[in-house]
Formats: structure tokens, sequence, C-alpha cells
């Protein structure tokens, strides 16, 4: 069955992912720093295991509805590279992987959810993957504030639209190499806000402000207050 935007499947995946981070934010009150750290660290091999199956089901299984080349199921999609980045970022705590991950699975993981960019619907295989993969994100970017305490100093929403930039540049060049669409910089996926935007990968010059924009809203959030204060020389 062709995936219909906002259908029965659509909703539901959307109200299970909903509710599991009401869920997360009731049970991470009870714990303690120690608790929240195990909490995340869970959540990134829940992260590591569904990328095992995903890809290992890619390469071992013909499942209609996923390309048929070997190149177009790599992880270099954006959700790909932002699951290995999360996995990082619950396990070590590393700062540049905090701003990439609570930035990205807010902006770009959002729109993803909104605007699948699906084939197949419940209950093929690839319909798991997409909403359990990207569900999970949602999940790592709320755990990040809220299970790691991370809190975002100056200017670290310009620093994680630079470092999605970065990643635009590689994954072009290795588009061009392998002839894949990762990242979608060479056709944009039906629905996607892109196709407001011009033609590929032009799109993506257009979106910088209106993206930093949205980043600086969501920085609002989660910056230390501590950075506003005067500093001694």
């Amino acid at each position: 069955m062709n995936f219909a935007f906002f259908g029965p499947s659509h909703i539901a995946a959307l109200s299970i992912t909903f509710i599991s981070i009401i869920l997360l934010l009731l049970y991470a009150r009870r714990q303690d720093a120690a608790g929240r750290k195990r909490i995340a660290r869970f959540i990134a091999l829940l992260l590591a295991l569904q990328m095992l199956i995903e890809y290992s089901s890619r390469f071992l299984l013909d499942e209609i509805g996923y390309p048929s080349e070997w190149s177009e199921n790599l992880p270099l999609a954006f959700c790909g590279v932002m699951s290995i980045i999360s996995i990082i970022a619950l396990c070590w705590q590393t700062r540049w992987a905090c701003i990439v991950t609570y930035f990205g699975v807010f902006t770009c993981c959002i729109q993803a959810l909104l605007t699948p960019a699906l084939k197949s619907d419940f209950p093929s295989r690839i319909y798991w993957n997409f909403f359990i993969s990207h569900g999970l994100l949602m999940v790592a970017g709320v755990s990040v504030p809220l299970l790691l305490g991370w809190r975002a100093g100056g200017w670290d929403d310009l620093k994680a639209v630079l470092m999605m930039d970065l990643y635009l540049i590689c994954i072009y060049a290795i588009n061009t190499w392998l002839g894949s669409n990762y990242g979608f910089t060479q056709e944009a996926p039906a629905g996607s806000v892109l196709t407001l935007l011009g033609p590929a990968p032009w799109y993506y010059l257009w979106l910088q402000l209106p993206a930093w924009g949205i980043f600086r809203f969501l920085y609002l959030f989660v910056y230390d207050k501590r950075s506003d204060q005067p500093k001694l020389v």
C-alpha cells in the first residue's frame, strides 16, 4: 500500500512518538543524575540496534520500497548520520554532538516525521524502520537537555547551521560520485518544504536564514544563562 500523509497509520506513528516523549519526561523527573545518564545510554543502545536491524535488512532482504542499488542503502541520509551523532551525544556527552542532535532533531527530524518520504505503508518493514528510527531520534533530541543537562552556549545555533552545511557539502560530493540522493541534494522529496524553494541543491541556499531563525528560537529554550554574565578579564 502507498503511504498517505496523515492517514491512520501516520497519525498512529506520530501519536506513539509524542506519548513516548511524554512518558520519558515523566519518568526522568523521578531519577537522579546517574539514573538519567543510564536512561540516555539505553536510548543510545536502542538507536544502535535499530540501525543494525534496518541496514542489515536493506542488504539481506529484498524489500519493495527500498532502493535496489547498494549505493543508495548506506547510512548516509541525514537522519542516518543523526542517529550516529545522537549515539555519540548520549553515550559520551560530546558537546558538538549534543549541539547537532538537539538542533538537527527539532528541525529536520520533525519535517521528516510530518512529511515522510515513504513508498510503503503499515505493516511493511520500511514503515516500522522509518518511524522507529525517527521516533527514537525525537526521544534523543529531548534527552540531550533533559537527561544530560546540556545547555547551549553562545552561538551554538549558528554552529549547528555550519555543521549541517558541512554535511551538505560532503554529501553532495558523495552523491555526485555514487549517483545517490542522500540529504536530498539532487531532488526534493514530495511534500517537503524544499519543493517550495526552487531547484536542487539551491533550495538549501535560500534556507540558510530561515533555518538560523528557527535554530535561534530553539536556542531560547536551552541556552545557558551563565553565558550572559560578564566575564572578568
